[in-house]
């Protein structure tokens, strides 16, 4: 006489009539024996639309830290993950954006004269005089109240070449 046997974890049968069990596919998974579909999407992956596990990533800013029938997460707020599509699988990947630091847990914005340019939890750098910069700034991309900018320099209230140019109650000396 026959008898049936329960397929194991990560393997399924899809008909009564088929006698053997199959590997799930590829990023799918189930949690338990007997299985006759894998509906669960393994770490790293999520559910976009239907039932195909897709990689979290970069692109998404998502991640995924458990075996689950569920869309990826989102990284917290002002986050970007750093990682491969389909190697996020941890909330730990998700680091503070550019112009943003970490500060008690969470992601702030840089503040005025300061700046960063890359993703990371890592302090923001002061800007060096005569340039700085506003809160959340990628960049020291202004000059500081007693100079203005000439192209991409800043330049002591002296002289301006052109009379927008000049800050405060400085004017154009030049003819």
């Amino acid at each position: 006489s026959s008898g049936c046997t329960s397929c194991p974890e990560n393997l399924y049968s899809d008909s009564q009539t088929n006698s053997e069990c199959v590997i799930c596919p590829a990023n799918h998974t189930n949690l338990e024996t007997g299985n006759t579909v894998c509906n669960m999407c393994i770490i790293g992956y999520g559910k976009e639309t239907g039932d195909v596990c897709r990689g979290c990533g970069s692109s998404s800013y998502t991640y995924s830290d458990e075996i689950a029938d569920a869309a990826c997460k989102d990284c917290p707020a002002n986050t970007k993950p750093v990682c491969t599509t389909g190697e996020c699988n941890s909330i730990d990947v998700c680091k503070c954006k550019e112009g943003y630091t970490l500060e008690n847990g969470a992601c702030v914005a840089c503040t005025s004269g300061t700046f960063k340019n890359h993703i990371g939890n890592e302090a923001c750098t002061n800007c060096i005089s005569p340039y700085t910069s506003s809160s959340g700034s990628t960049e020291c991309d202004q000059c500081i109240n007693t100079h203005w900018r000439d192209g991409s320099v800043c330049v002591e209230n002296q002289r301006c070449s052109t009379y927008s140019n000049c800050a405060n109650d400085y004017y154009n000396t030049y003819s």
